[in-house]
């Protein structure tokens, strides 16, 4: 995941696949950490 306008990458977790509920806890750590976006 990466912000195109600041190039800001709040996520690096490099994997084959994902399973819904690892998309669910990768982005919950990250929001729990960086705050949650006011837009999208």
């Amino acid at each position: 995941m990466v912000d195109i306008f600041s190039r800001y990458l709040p996520i690096i977790d490099p994997r084959f696949s994902y399973r819904g509920e690892d998309v669910v806890q990768v982005l919950e750590r990250t929001c729990a950490e960086t705050g949650y976006p006011t837009t999208i």
